[in-house]
């Protein structure tokens, strides 16, 4: 298999090849680079990436990919679920003591799972 058509377990639940598609405006200097995740299961939808670090490999794209979906889903369950985005507080400290109970607690639910 060559390098374009990678195949990749478990992405986000997913098995599937990466297709790098590369994008490139004239109006603008700026190269994009998409990929397109196809699943193996026909029911579900491809996934698509977008970047504009165009040196980057699909496997590395994917990788970075990942770990930002880990912070995106943090901040997603502290706001949604843990109220984080309801409390305001002026003090420095309270703020301080308020993001600590909220990542303890973050945390402890984490490890219950």
């Amino acid at each position: 298999m060559d390098q374009s058509r990678q195949r990749q377990p478990g992405f986000l639940g997913r098995t599937g090849e990466i297709k790098p598609l590369h994008i490139s405006r004239k109006a603008e200097p700026l190269e994009l680079k998409e990929f397109a995740w196809d699943a193996e299961k026909p029911d579900r939808e491809p996934v698509f990436l977008a970047t504009d670090l165009a040196r980057l490999s699909a496997q590395k794209v994917l990788e970075f990919y990942v770990l930002r979906w880990r912070i995106e889903t943090f901040y997603r369950d502290v706001k949604q679920l843990l109220g984080f985005a309801d409390y305001q507080v002026l003090k420095a400290k309270a703020q301080k003591r308020h993001w600590h109970l909220v990542l303890t607690t973050y945390t402890l639910l984490r490890l219950q799972q």
